[in-house]
C-alpha cells in the first residue's frame, strides 16, 4: 500500500509533516544513557565526595561524630552543585538546539 497515496488525501497533513519534522530535529540520547546521569551520577558524585571529604577532613575534626557530619554536610553540597549544574547545562544545550533546528 502507498502511504503517500493516503497522505494526499488526508485533512491533517500539515500538522502530520510539522510533528516529524519537530521530532526528526531532536538529537537525545537513547533513555538508558540519560537514566543513568540522572540517578548514577549524583549517586558517584555524593560516594566520591563523601570518600574525599573523609580523607581530608580526617586531619582536622578530631572526633568521629563531626567527620561523619562535615563530610555528608560537603558530600550534600557537592551533589547539590552537581545536579544543578547538569540541569542548567542539558537546558541551555536543549535551547541551543531547538533554535538551531526549528
Amino acid at each position: 500500500m502507498d502511504d503517500s497515496g493516503s497522505c494526499q488525501s488526508c485533512g491533517q497533513k500539515g500538522s502530520c509533516e510539522q510533528a516529524y519534522h519537530v521530532l526528526g530535529c531532536k538529537e537525545d540520547s537513547c533513555i538508558a544513557a540519560r537514566a543513568s546521569i540522572a540517578f548514577l551520577l549524583p549517586l558517584l558524585v555524593f560516594i566520591g565526595a563523601l570518600a574525599i571529604s573523609k580523607k581530608t577532613i580526617g586531619e582536622y575534626a578530631e572526633a568521629q561524630h563531626w567527620q561523619t557530619t562535615i563530610g555528608f554536610v560537603f558530600a550534600l553540597a557537592v551533589t547539590g552543585v552537581c545536579v544543578v549544574s547538569t540541569k542548567l547545562l542539558r537546558t541551555r544545550l536543549h535551547r541551543h538546539a531547538k533554535s538551531r533546528c526549528c
